[in-house]
Parts: C-alpha cells; sequence; structure tokens
C-alpha cells in the first residue's frame, strides 16, 4: 500500500488544462488533498486557461506559460537549506 500522507519533505506542484478532455479539473489538484502533511506554502496548484490534455505538456502555451512557472517552482525550493534524512528501507508487499 502506499500512503501519501507520509509525504512530508517535498513540495507539490500539479498543473491542469482548463479543456482537458481525458484527465477532468480537479482530479490533478486532488493530489494536494492526498498529502496533507506537506507544510502548505510548499503546495501550489496552476490551471492554464485555454489547453487540453496535450496542451498541458506540449506546444507553444505549454513553453511559454506553463514551463516559467514550474522552473519558478523548482528553483523556489531547490535554493532552501537541505536536511539529510536516512531514509526508511520499504518492502513491496507481497500478493
Amino acid at each position: 500500500r502506499i500512503d501519501p500522507s507520509a509525504i512530508r519533505n517535498v513540495a507539490l506542484f500539479t498543473v491542469e488544462g482548463e479543456n482537458d478532455d481525458i484527465s477532468g479539473l480537479g482530479q490533478t489538484k486532488a493530489a494536494h488533498d492526498l498529502c496533507p502533511n506537506i507544510p502548505a506554502e510548499r503546495h501550489a496548484h496552476y490551471m492554464q486557461p485555454a489547453v487540453g490534455h496535450y496542451g498541458v505538456f506540449n506546444g507553444s502555451r505549454f513553453r511559454s506559460e506553463i514551463v516559467p512557472r514550474i522552473v519558478d517552482f523548482i528553483t523556489s525550493y531547490g535554493r532552501q537549506e537541505r536536511v539529510a534524512v536516512k531514509p526508511k528501507l520499504v518492502r513491496a508487499a507481497k500478493r
């Protein structure tokens, strides 16, 4: 089992397209509710107006409007002091 509430020491950025006919509005943003232990200031969501599913990942709007937001988000958290945490060993459940 995966427990998204165990996610704590990361930042979460989600993107949706207003006219996405594959992943409806709210499906991507729902990831934030699944990760309540990420501090509120490390959550960000962006809904790109007037793009469909593929426009979220490719094309001129992706390059000019979405990529800069992704870069800003990554660089804003990449500069913070990092604290090393010893990872826990997680084993896959047997079926």
